[in-house]
């Protein structure tokens, strides 16, 4: 190979990374051997200094992979890509495959200390969202996938000219696919014309991000997490059978709340005083 990319995803992944790092200098020692990816991005001088990794590629790759490529072997031909909508995942070389990753946009406008988005990524922005509908029909059609998981950071940001109008042409197009959203979707942003699409669109994993602030009452918070959100998490999955959806646990839709809550003595307190709230739910 002329050179190889390796990934990283969470920085407490790390030895892994070094480990396959040193499998290829094992087998090519001459060749050039690149790190990007999370670990890569949030640490790129901790991943240099494994001793086997020659470059470190921050932020999004796409581009600055085959630039790189191109400064080490400027004499040969390589496929443009300018257009970062023209990459995507080489899923044909999964021995199985079940189920395919879409992002849709990249990064997230709102700046949470606890999160690493603004730093993977330089600002918002999203795809065309006619582009994300060519890309999961065709890619569902060609590997016989039926499950698909959005991995966007921030799905719901700018939803009126997003993910509402790319849900409105799925559901036009297709209606044999489920979807899940893993990341967590901001609960501030559902609103009824969403919910429905999400519905309409069979997404079977709805995931809730939500951040609890201390400046807020600790009971109000809690009781407005499962007297609010779950609702909005019921309506989007059920329609007509709403707490069935959450109180079966056979069911195949999996309603999440994901909670960012502070680590202290009155959190625990919490917890413990209302812990007949999470037992009640299956949402947890």
């Amino acid at each position: 190979p002329h050179m190889v990319f390796v990934t990283s995803l969470m920085t407490y992944w790390y030895p892994g990374v070094w480990k396959i790092c040193r499998m290829v200098k094992d087998l090519y020692p001459e060749v050039p051997v690149v790190v990007g990816g999370i670990y890569a991005s949030l640490m790129p001088e901790h991943a240099m200094s494994s001793g086997v990794v020659d470059e470190v590629v921050t932020g999004p790759g796409e581009v600055e992979a085959l630039n790189l490529l191109k400064s080490y072997y400027p004499d040969l031909e390589w496929q443009d890509a300018s257009d970062p909508e023209m990459i995507y995942p080489a899923w044909e070389y999964y021995s199985e495959l079940s189920y395919l990753v879409v992002m849709s946009s990249k990064g997230c406008p709102y700046r949470c200390s606890f999160c690493a988005s603004h730093l993977l990524n330089k600002g918002y922005g999203h795809r065309k969202f006619e582009a994300v509908v060519d890309e999961i029909i065709s890619l569902s059609q060609k590997f016989k996938i039926k499950d698909i998981a959005f991995y966007d950071d921030a799905l719901l940001v700018d939803k009126a000219n997003h993910i509402k109008p790319m849900l409105r042409l799925l559901h036009q197009k297709t209606q044999n696919l489920r979807f899940h959203t893993p990341n967590g979707l901001h609960g501030q942003l559902l609103d009824d014309e969403l919910a429905e699409l999400l519905f309409l669109n069979n997404f079977q994993t709805i995931r809730i991000s939500y951040e609890y602030f201390s400046e807020l009452d600790y009971q109000e918070k809690v009781r407005f997490l499962f007297d609010v959100i779950c609702f909005d998490v019921e309506y989007a999955i059920e329609r007509d059978e709403v707490l069935q959806a959450l109180n079966d646990k056979d069911s195949e839709v999996v309603p999440v709340i994901h909670m960012i809550l502070q680590d202290n003595d009155k959190t625990a307190e919490l917890l413990q005083d209302d812990r007949e709230i999470f037992i009640s739910s299956n949402s947890l």
